[in-house]
């Protein structure tokens, strides 16, 4: 505590006295008592303050520091799958020629095919020979001496080193076994490159119907 000694005088009678004041110091603890909250406050405000980024806008043309540069991607050639010859889904040998007739009911169907040299390969003569390539009956469904009929049957002719030519193909309805007044069928035709070609079709009973004229070259 400091003393501080003031000097003042009496007016009645102009004497001087000496008056000693003890003045307190103010407590420092007090100031720091207030500051640390102020301080908290001040922390708390940047700590909750959320960084604003600046958008792109949309509006102002690109610049090389923002432009992402994508090397573009080398894909590998694909190797070069070889044809199939002989597709699993069919009845019977490929061959170099495979001519598949195909239905879906117990109806016997017949698939009759003409070579090149006029010999028709059927169910009475399921194999013919035209200028060295053979061609043979190589599946025949739902006949009448068969134990028991499918309901997916196919009938089947292949050639072995096919002559060129025409080769005329029909399908014979010998024995309709369904409701319907017509049996729907599909003819596939396979060459020896595994290109394949399908042919739809329908017959009716003891009906034969030409489906297509094939062309070997």
């Amino acid at each position: 505590m400091k003393s501080e000694n003031t000097t003042f005088y009496n007016t009645d009678d102009n004497s001087e006295h000496i008056l000693t004041v003890k003045r307190k110091k103010f407590p420092w603890w007090v100031l720091l008592f207030l500051l640390i909250p102020l301080f908290f406050v001040i922390k708390c405000h940047f700590d909750n303050e959320v960084a604003v980024v600046p958008q792109v806008d949309s509006t102002q043309k690109d610049t090389v520091a923002n432009i992402v540069v994508q090397e573009p991607k080398i894909e590998e050639p694909k190797p070069i799958e070889e044809p199939q010859k002989d597709d699993k889904q069919f009845q019977g040998e490929g061959g170099d020629l495979r001519i598949n007739l195909q239905w879906y009911s117990e109806t016997d169907l017949d698939l009759k095919v003409t070579d090149p040299c006029g010999q028709e390969i059927r169910y009475k003569k399921r194999t013919a020979t035209c200028n060295g390539g053979t061609g043979k009956l190589d599946v025949d469904a739902n006949v009448d001496s068969a134990p028991e009929y499918t309901m997916t049957p196919q009938e089947n002719v292949f050639f072995t080193n096919p002559s060129k030519g025409d080769y005329i193909i029909k399908v014979h309805c010998y024995e309709k076994r369904e409701d319907k007044p017509v049996v729907d069928f599909n003819i596939t035709i396979i060459d020896r490159n595994g290109n394949r070609k399908d042919f739809p079709g329908k017959v009716k009973q003891r009906e034969t119907v030409t489906v297509t004229t094939w062309k070997e070259e």
